[in-house]
């Protein structure tokens, strides 16, 4: 949540549970819809809301070497992690709020290998939203709504926060690049195979789409935010489409 934030009551609760999972977070910028305490409690229970559902395009970029051993289940070939996740939603509601062409960004940082936790993470929801739509993302794209992503919850240790910025996602044939307004700025390429074909990755153990991957390496990947700053290229990527629902 943003420094800038100008409600006292959400900058205190974000004080006071600091360390709680990304979710309980969201459920601070979300005013109440999940509250703290219900975070804390049932981190992975199915939440309590709207029906929703996105769709849309989806793009990582991480530290490891090409093909990351994390989606197979190994450690990080760097011993930690450094991930930026990005989604583009080209359709999509929660209840009544149209969420047709946001964005939203997940940073993420592990200490060691992924499926022992410890991580520290950040979701960036596009500020373009009303107050209700980006409470949604919020949502959605922490875990806190429930669906695919509500299973990172265990892992997180720490949470660093949550801020509405502007976020671009591009997608322009085998590239996809994504950029959050003054912290974060990444393109991935995807890998040519056999024929010229892309190498396509289906059904990791480890993975934040159930949709084929495309394995892709990066340009350029750098954050900066939250006393987390890293630069890295030709390292690993993927995109795919993706599509997320409460059911």
């Amino acid at each position: 949540m943003s420094d800038q934030t100008k409600t006292p009551a959400l900058d205190s609760a974000r004080t006071r549970r600091r360390n709680l999972v990304l979710g309980a977070v969201a459920a601070a910028l979300t005013g109440g819809r999940w509250t703290l305490a219900q975070a804390a409690d049932k981190p992975q229970s199915k939440a309590q809301g709207p029906a929703w559902r996105v769709d849309g395009l989806y793009a990582e970029a991480c530290s490891c070497d090409a093909l990351c051993p994390c989606v197979l289940g190994a450690a990080p070939t760097q011993g930690y992690c450094q991930a930026l996740l990005a989604w583009r939603v080209d359709k999509g509601s929660f209840g009544d709020a149209r969420l047709d062409g946001f964005n939203a960004m997940l940073a993420i940082y592990s200490p060691g290998h992924l499926a022992k936790g410890g991580w520290k993470a950040a979701l960036y929801v596009d500020e373009r939203g009303s107050p209700s739509q980006r409470d949604a993302l919020a949502g959605i794209f922490s875990g806190q709504a429930g669906g695919p992503l509500a299973g990172l919850a265990p892992l997180i240790a720490e949470v660093l926060g949550v801020k509405p910025v502007a976020i671009d996602f591009r997608a322009d044939g085998k590239r996809r690049s994504f950029t959050v307004s003054g912290v974060a700025e990444a393109e991935v390429v995807g890998i040519e195979g056999a024929g010229g074909k892309p190498v396509i990755l289906e059904n990791p153990p480890i993975s934040a789409v159930a949709e084929p991957s495309v394995l892709a390496r990066s340009t350029r990947a750098t954050y900066s935010d939250y006393g987390l700053s890293w630069t890295q290229s030709e390292k690993n990527g993927f995109f795919s489409p993706f599509t997320y629902t409460s059911g």
